[in-house]
């Protein structure tokens, strides 16, 4: 079997790789090889270790998305990235081509909050996410089960009749890339869930950058990677 992920970080304690798109990161109920899955079997065949192979899951990314991970590669290290996650220490950054010129819209946000060409710009809704339809729906911050969705982002190029931008996630609640920039009238390339497509083909939207402290040796650790559209 070829293993497609792409190991980039790796010592006695972590693993960290480049996703490939459109793989599920866990077992689903489509039955494909799940990214989890390649990790334990590229743990395995390296080592050559008989019998289960552990690997922990601290963070995701959705099917479509592709991009930098990392996880643990024991209990002890888990569970140390699990805290550094809830406790908002880990920098995600990720980079995404939009329908339409966002830089119109960009422009008018620095001006309006007084910041310079290059600055980030917040964005904040309140999300629900939909158990049934599986997507992610605006709603008043008193909705019951409401959550509070925050990044930043900041324009880079204008492609043709898209637009790359930069997103440094706050939160880390379900779709809240895709459904903030389609709210905003800029839906992200290929996304047929809150776009104008009728599927979700090619999405656009890439995990660039991991920055925290590691676990164990306390040093700083950044896991970079580039789009695959470039």
């Amino acid at each position: 079997m070829t293993n497609p992920i792409t190991v980039i970080y790796e010592d006695n304690h972590l693993l960290g790789i480049i996703k490939p798109a459109n793989i599920p990161v866990q077992a689903d109920k489509s039955g494909d090889y799940d990214v989890l899955s390649y990790c334990k079997l590229y743990l395995k065949e390296k080592y050559d270790k008989p019998g289960n192979v552990y690997c922990g899951l601290v963070h995701r990314l959705d099917r479509p998305v592709g991009g930098v991970m990392i996880f643990g590669k024991t209990s002890k290290a888990t569970s140390r990235l699990a805290e550094i996650i809830r406790n908002k220490q880990m920098k995600k950054i990720y980079r995404a081509l939009v329908s339409g010129d966002i830089s119109i819209e960009y422009n008018h946000l620095l001006d309006k909050e007084k910041k310079v060409s290059g600055e980030w710009i917040s964005e904040s809704l309140w999300l629900l996410k939909d158990e049934v339809e599986l997507c992610a729906k605006i709603v008043h911050q008193n909705a019951p089960g409401a959550k509070l969705s925050q990044l930043l982002w900041r324009f880079l190029n204008k492609r043709n009749d898209v637009s790359e931008i930069e997103i440094e996630l706050i939160t880390g609640r379900y779709h809240q890339i895709r459904v903030t920039f389609a709210e905003m009238g800029y839906p992200l390339v290929g996304d047929g869930k809150y776009g104008t497509y009728t599927k979700t083909i090619n999405l656009k939207l890439f995990a660039t950058y991991l920055s925290f402290e590691h676990p164990v040796t306390h040093e700083i650790i950044e896991l970079k990677a580039n789009p695959t559209w470039d």
